[in-house]
C-alpha cells in the first residue's frame, strides 16, 4: 500500500501547494523522512512530500471516496467524488494517487 507521493507527485504539489503543507520530504530523493521540524524549514535541495493524511487534510471538502472490488483481480480501485463540485477522480490502485489527482483538479478549479 502507498503512504505517501512519490517524488514526481512530490514535485507537482509543491508546484500549487503551501511546502508548510506536506509532512514529510525528500532529502535524498529515494525514500522521504517526516519533516519533525517545520520551524528549520528545508534545504534547497529537498523536496516537501505529503502523506496521506496530509493529502486528506487539504481536500477540506465534503467529498466520498469509492473503493470498488474487481472480482477476478480480487484487487481494490479507489476514486474521490467532491458531489457538491461535480468532481470526480478517475480510478486507482491506491487512495494517494486519486488525492493527488483531486487536488490538482480543485487547484484548476480555483477551489483550494
Amino acid at each position: 500500500m502507498k503512504f505517501y507521493t512519490n517524488l514526481e507527485q512530490s514535485r507537482k504539489l509543491a508546484e500549487i501547494l503551501p511546502v508548510e503543507s506536506a509532512d514529510m520530504f525528500f532529502a535524498d530523493g529515494e525514500r522521504p523522512a517526516i519533516w519533525n521540524n517545520k520551524d528549520a524549514g528545508l534545504d534547497d535541495e529537498d523536496i516537501p512530500c505529503w502523506s496521506l493524511a496530509a493529502l486528506m487534510n487539504i481536500m477540506r471538502l465534503d467529498y466520498y471516496i469509492v473503493r470498488t472490488l474487481d472480482i477476478l483481480t480480487s484487487s481494490f480501485t479507489y476514486s474521490i467524488h467532491a458531489g457538491y463540485f461535480d468532481i470526480e477522480t478517475g480510478e486507482y490502485e491506491n487512495l494517494v494517487d486519486a488525492c493527488v489527482e483531486m487536488i490538482s483538479k480543485l487547484h484548476e478549479q480555483k477551489l483550494l
